[in-house]
């Protein structure tokens, strides 16, 4: 990721995150599910920064996945753990027609990040992702405050990004 692709993803998380949040939080019924929404989507934009670069609307690339994270969401009324950002990801490669998931698990990124993250930053990835556990059930689990979780997540996703710009995979992903 280079300096206008971060600069990209800070500006649209400041212009349009309290919007999707609003959708979010009006769809799911849920505050906390509607947050985890909202960082669901800027972790796909994370991971696409590349192709969302070049898009003429990104407002719309935003709210269109917003809208492909609000039926997974919805899809399964009770919000399971099994196998969350493979699902998320399987949806959004299926409607954006971004890449194969196969690419984007040949890669290895979430693999590489055993190396890059600390063991409790990358057990948060996993709880958080994979396992599809909120920050209320992540700070349970981890004997933390919630907000002592979102932290924790903000961390992840600050390594996840410069991770992603040092190495360049994101840009195999367009």
């Amino acid at each position: 990721m280079n300096k206008q692709e971060t600069e990209l993803i800070d500006k649209l998380y400041i212009t349009y995150s309290r919007e999707l949040y609003l959708i979010a939080r009006h769809r799911l019924q849920d505050e906390e599910k509607a947050k985890d929404a909202v960082q669901t989507v800027f972790f796909i934009a994370l991971l696409k920064v590349g192709k969302l670069s070049k898009h003429e609307n990104k407002k719309l690339w935003l709210f269109q996945t917003m809208s492909n994270v609000l039926k997974q969401f919805l899809y399964d009324k009770k919000y399971t753990k099994d196998g969350r950002l493979r699902e998320i990801l399987t949806n959004e490669v299926a409607e954006q027609g971004f890449c194969e998931l196969y690419e984007f698990e040949n890669l290895g990124i979430i693999e590489d990040l055993k190396t890059v993250l600390r063991e409790r930053e990358y057990r948060y990835l996993i709880e958080r992702f994979v396992n599809g556990r909120t920050h209320q059930e992540i700070a349970n689990l981890f004997g933390i405050t919630y907000s002592g979780a979102t932290s924790l997540g903000d961390r992840v996703l600050k390594k996840v990004k410069k991770y992603l710009k040092k190495t360049g995979k994101n840009n195999h992903l367009n």
